[in-house]
């Protein structure tokens, strides 16, 4: 049993029960937080309060920022037990720094019933930022198991698309995890919308790949296996994802607990372009012309199958996570790739023609010396299914469906 009292945070249990909370000495949870706002929050709420508020700071603090002062954590924490829990009964959801004169922004969802603290006034949150939204940290608050989650807030007021289709998409595998949806209207009467996710610790593929971070092959062709079924799912419902570059694919890594060893997962994010395949029109497909197939530089590319654009756009991001380099061609050709929206059609049709030959001059005696290999190792039958994904050909370049098993099968050799 647990020392009541004991001011070392080993001796106060991350969970503790009710009878545990009530025995807490004052004094002990004043030399951590400070006897004033200790005081001050006794005189407002009873001491009750406090001590309960005290142990659910106790579980937060284990996954609490460096730049999250301990004092203004504790204060939130007491805020919510508190003021905000009598705020949700009226069926406000949504305090502002101002209302509530926190450091930090509250929120509840009570579709989830799942309960937020923003950390997006504080500089060091900041996850990313783009065009439509801007993603930082917050805290999934809970009295027991709190946890580090990304928010996802949008800049202006409709941002249907995206959310629309993440509603969709929700809970399929090879996506990134959605834990909740949120709107909140701020004082000038502006709607806020925005949803908050699974925080994945090792971020985007780009990153790892900048800073020439080495994966095994195991960890490469498992990154694969998740992406593949994340286009499966994808493609499924009918999406593209169309914006497949190396910062929307995030890693994750964490311990199996049946083998106990690491375990790296992959999923896609960011699906503010993402659109049923019959929709897209006379489009590029991606958003970055390098990552577009040669198939789309043409002049009927709406009658092309846009779901082997996303195919082709894992398959330069898998060639990149294993070279640590992108495929030659990309850099032949990043002039002509940058100018792209200058060009007139027949110089566009001519450059999809150089892009087909140079990716052809590149994979095709590849693909032949390994066909030619009697007994090719796992990672070699790998490398020839992104050679499969690169070609030029749409015709011979598999739907992710098809390579799933392939990719499956390789793991089990590994």
């Amino acid at each position: 049993m647990t020392s009541v009292g004991c001011v070392d945070d080993a001796c106060i249990p991350d969970t503790a029960s009710e009878d545990e909370c009530e025995g807490l000495s004052l004094s002990k949870i004043s030399s951590q937080i400070g006897s004033s706002l200790v005081k001050a929050c006794i005189e407002k709420y009873g001491t009750k309060a406090i001590k309960k508020a005290f142990c659910a700071y106790k579980n937060v603090k284990s996954i609490k920022p460096s730049y999250l002062p301990t004092k203004e954590l504790f204060k939130i924490i007491v805020y919510i037990e508190n003021e905000f829990q009598k705020a949700i009964g009226q069926g406000i959801t949504y305090h502002s720094r101002k209302r509530s004169g926190l450091s930090c922004p509250i929120e509840y969802d009570p579709a989830s019933n799942l309960t937020f603290i923003h950390l997006a006034p504080y500089k060091e949150s900041q996850l990313g930022a783009g065009v439509h939204k801007r993603v930082t940290v917050s805290i999934k608050y809970d009295k027991k198991s709190s946890e580090l989650v990304a928010n996802n807030s949008f800049k202006r007021e409709s941002e249907d698309q995206e959310i629309n289709t993440l509603k969709t998409l929700h809970g399929d595998a090879g996506l990134l995890k959605t834990l909740a949806f949120t709107k909140h209207t701020k004082t000038s009467g502006k709607t806020i919308f925005g949803f908050v996710t699974k925080l994945y610790n090792l971020g985007p593929l780009g990153r790892s790949i900048k800073n020439q971070r080495k994966f095994t092959s195991k960890e490469i062709v498992t990154i694969a296996r998740d992406l593949l079924i994340g286009l499966k799912n994808i493609h499924n419902k009918g999406f593209c994802h169309r914006d497949l570059h190396n910062h929307n694919i995030v890693l994750d890594e964490n311990i199996d607990p049946k083998t106990k060893k690491k375990k790296i997962s992959a999923v896609f994010i960011d699906f503010g372009r993402a659109e049923q395949a019959t929709q897209i029109g006379d489009n590029f497909p991606q958003a970055s012309k390098k990552l577009n197939p040669p198939e789309f530089f043409t002049k009927e590319r709406k009658y092309e199958d846009h779901k082997l654009s996303d195919i082709y756009a894992l398959g330069v991001n898998l060639f990149h996570l294993m070279y640590l380099k992108l495929p030659p061609w990309n850099y032949d050709l990043l002039n002509s790739f940058d100018k792209l929206h200058m060009l007139k059609m027949h110089e566009r049709i001519e450059v999809g023609k150089k892009l087909a030959d140079r990716i052809d001059q590149y994979i095709t005696p590849r693909m032949k010396k390994l066909s030619k290999m009697s007994k090719k190792k796992p990672f070699e039958e790998f490398k020839f299914i992104v050679l499969k994904m690169l070609s030029s050909n749409p015709k011979e370049r598999p739907h992710a469906s098809k390579l799933i098993d392939k990719v499956e099968c390789i793991l089990k050799k590994m």
